[in-house]
Formats: C-alpha cells, structure tokens, sequence
C-alpha cells in the first residue's frame, strides 16, 4: 500500500494582471522525502511556496488544489489556514535575520511558536525547547536569554531552523535558506537540516536555485522555469540523469573543480524570454520545434519516477549523452525525431 503525500499540488496557477506567473504546476511530496525545486530565479519556485502556505500578495489569483495531509486547503478560511500551516508545516527564509522579532528574547519566541502551533504545557514548552535547540547544535544557556542582535549569524541561522521543526511538522519548507551562505556555512547547514530530518521524519521542499546542494540531499528533483514544470524524477546517483533540454543545459553549466572529458555547457539567450503560449523555454531552447511555441506540453511519464514536459521528447526524440553540447544534441535529435536542422527554432528570433 502505497504512502500518503505530505503535500501534494494539482494545476496550481498564478496570474497577476499583466501575466501568468505560473502554469498548471503538479507535484508531491511524500513522507520523509526530500524534494528539491529548482530553476534559475524567476522561474516559479518562491512563488509555489508562497501559493502552497497562501502567502501570495492580494493582487495575485490563483487556481488549483493544495492537500497538506490530505487536507484541501482551498476549503480553509484565511485564519483556518494560518493555524493549520502553522502546525502542520515549518518554513525555514532567505533572511532568517528578520524572521525574529529582534525586541523580544529568543527562549520568548520559540515558547510562542510551540503555544502556537497547539504545543502542551509550560513544562512541555521547556522540555521540548532543550530538545530542539540541541538537535540545532546550540547550547540553551547560551541562547535563550539573548535577544536576535546578541546573536552571532551562525547562532541565527539554528535558532531559525530550531523555530521551524519545534511543533514537530510533517513538512519543512526552506526557501532559498543557503542563498545568502559560503560553500562551507552551506554545507553546515544542509547536513543540520538533514540530521533533523532523520530524527524527526519530516519531508522537505527545498527550493533553491543552488545545483550544487541538489546531489548532496535531494531525494526528488522538479526542474522549473518560466512558471512551468519541466523535469521532475527521483535521483538514483551522483548525476540526475536528466533529459529535458533546459535541465540538461542547467545542470551542465555547474562548474566543477574536478575536470571533466564534457564541456561545459550554456544556456542560451535572455532569461526573460518566456513564451506566453507554448513550453516556457522554448524562445531559448536551442533544440526547440515549431510546435514548442504554439502549445504548452503535457507531463510524459517515462517510468514510475521519471516526468519530463518536452514535444520533442514526446516525438521519440530522447538524447543520450547527459551533457552534450548543443551541435552533438541537435544532431541527435535530428536522427531520432527526422526533423531537419533548418526545422529547429533557435532563441535569436
């Protein structure tokens, strides 16, 4: 018998009223997993956690269905969902900073969110809150009496993730939480959040635009851009083995510092050139056909764990090489879909 999502997206879609922010995006995320949700900025990912937590701006409009523990949140009034997000999900910001109140003591605050979140008594509040901060890697006696400006950003950034888990949620939402951090702090960081995990068994969402901490955590990845979903599959090893034009030319332009027989690839044009009608990347995608810009493509299931929106792919035309470059991909899909290379739309229109 299969497990219940944590939290599943259906269709969700967000316009303002100049444009469509984002189309028609589906996933889930299970018990336990860890789901990445990456993409250059701009392409989605902040706003899909703003829309799942029903944290959008007033001007923006949105359809579709967000289930947290199989709960339809479009069916929660505003104050209802607030107090249901609040004990059911953590949120971990970019600006851990100024998620805390800096006039009013730490111990004060993680007793408001744990009295919040339907947390127990006095007793309860105390014990739970040596717990949490000693999973974060902090000293109580250390912190709990200081105020947020007496605090060093490495003591921040724990008491941020220790306000997070301290209800004990079934779901962690980190947005954009190592943007602002060294390759060292970063990797600090991320191996914290994943000792929690395990301690805990929650699911994480961690949206990012970092690739390098995709490999070291995600269990799932789903590849964004233009408000669209492009890629979605569960990693297997080191390298994702991605398909889709636009997660093969991303991740193919992460620099390593161990040489490799690839080149290093590069993604085309202007990232603020979005198609309004057909696949998002299709203005900047160098293997794009005259199809990609009339109609948006539907999710092709390639195996249980493997999503991938792409006419070209669904015509047959699936590259073999990971990192290719982009004369070696055109050539191959050439041969494998019969569209010549004069039929190819390329991102200088």
């Amino acid at each position: 018998m299969s497990k219940l999502p944590v939290l599943e997206v259906r269709e969700l879609t967000v316009r303002s009223a100049e444009r469509t922010l984002l189309q028609n995006v589906s996933f889930t995320v299970q018990p336990g997993e860890w789901r990445a949700l990456v993409g250059e900025s701009g392409s989605g990912k902040s706003v899909t956690a703003a829309a799942v937590m029903g944290m959008l701006p007033q001007e923006l409009e949105s359809t579709g269905t967000v289930f947290i523990e199989q709960t339809d949140l479009g069916k929660l009034s505003k104050r209802e969902r607030r107090r249901f997000c609040g004990r059911h999900v953590g949120m971990i910001f970019q600006d851990y900073a100024n998620s805390l109140t800096p006039s009013v003591r730490v111990g004060t605050q993680l007793k408001e969110v744990f009295r919040f979140s339907g947390g127990g008594n006095k007793k309860e509040a105390d014990a739970r809150i040596v717990e949490v901060l000693e999973q974060a890697e902090l000293s109580p006696q250390a912190v709990l009496d200081k105020y947020p400006f007496e605090l060093s950003g490495g003591q921040l950034q724990r008491v941020a993730i220790a306000m997070a888990v301290i209800h004990r949620p079934p779901l962690l939402i980190a947005d954009e939480a190592t943007a602002s951090l060294d390759a060292s702090t970063s990797k600090k960081m991320i191996s914290l959040i994943r000792n929690i995990q395990k301690q805990t068994g929650c699911a994480v969402l961690w949206i990012t635009h970092d690739l390098h901490t995709v490999s070291r955590c995600a269990d799932t990845v789903s590849v964004m851009y233009g408000g669209q979903m492009m890629e979605q599959l569960r990693l297997s090893g080191s390298e994702p083995a991605f398909v889709h034009p636009y997660s093969r030319l991303l991740f193919g332009s992460i620099l390593r510092l161990v040489p490799e027989k690839r080149p290093l690839s590069f993604i085309p044009g202007d990232p603020a050139q979005i198609s309004e009608r057909g696949c998002s990347f299709a203005l900047r995608c160098p293997y794009a056909v005259a199809s990609c810009d009339r109609e948006r493509p539907s999710p092709h299931r390639m195996t249980d764990t493997h999503e991938v929106s792409c006419h070209v792919i669904h015509q047959g035309g699936l590259p073999h090489e990971h990192s290719a470059s982009s004369g070696e991909l055109k050539k191959e899909l050439s041969q494998t879909t019969g569209i010549g290379s004069g039929q190819l739309l390329h991102s200088a229109r």
